[in-house]
């Protein structure tokens, strides 16, 4: 399971166990929020970690620039680094 936030990685947690799933035995659970809350989850969630700061800096440089050139700004792509943080919310596939 790849969930979109820690709220919603957090709600996983709390429906498996009732539902007779363990965490990381028969579930995986990743968050793509690296939040205090994601790390002191039980089990501590595995979480994407995104450059929050690099993509609003990104962001910024991209609409200065259509401001200055006077047009819309591209198509482009870019690639920022992430971390992949493992915690105790996954696990090897069983076989």
């Amino acid at each position: 399971v790849l969930a979109s936030s820690d709220e919603m990685a957090l709600g996983v947690l709390h429906a498996a166990g009732p539902l007779g799933l363990s965490v990381p035995g028969d579930l995986s659970v990743v968050s793509f929020d690296d939040t205090p809350t994601v790390r002191m989850s039980v089990p501590a969630l595995t979480a994407i970690r995104q450059p929050i700061a690099a993509m609003t800096a990104k962001a910024a440089e991209l609409l200065i620039e259509s401001k200055t050139r006077g047009s819309a700004p591209g198509n482009g792509r870019f690639l920022l680094p992430f971390d992949f943080v493992v915690r105790a919310s996954t696990a090897p596939p069983r076989r």
